[in-house]
């Protein structure tokens, strides 16, 4: 399994335990979105589709990546 499934699949578990113990009148779930695949063009098109921001453009922080294959044939 690759590591970043293990490590996506703590984080869920982590969170579920976390909910599971919270008082009666903390939120009990947790959802974890995660945006395979979308770039700032898919947020743009979003945005201009909605005519208003996304919600998780109001976040305090943000992270890009961008993997590049090594393979020469």
């Amino acid at each position: 399994m690759h590591r970043s499934v293990r490590i996506a699949i703590g984080c869920l578990l982590a969170s579920l335990a976390l909910a599971c113990s919270w008082p009666d009148d903390r939120p009990r779930c947790v959802i974890l979105f995660i945006g395979d695949g979308m770039g700032p063009e898919q947020a743009r098109a979003g945005r201009y589709y909605l005519g208003r921001e996304l919600s998780f453009e109001s976040f305090p922080s943000r992270a890009l990546s961008r993997s590049v294959s090594i393979c020469r044939f």
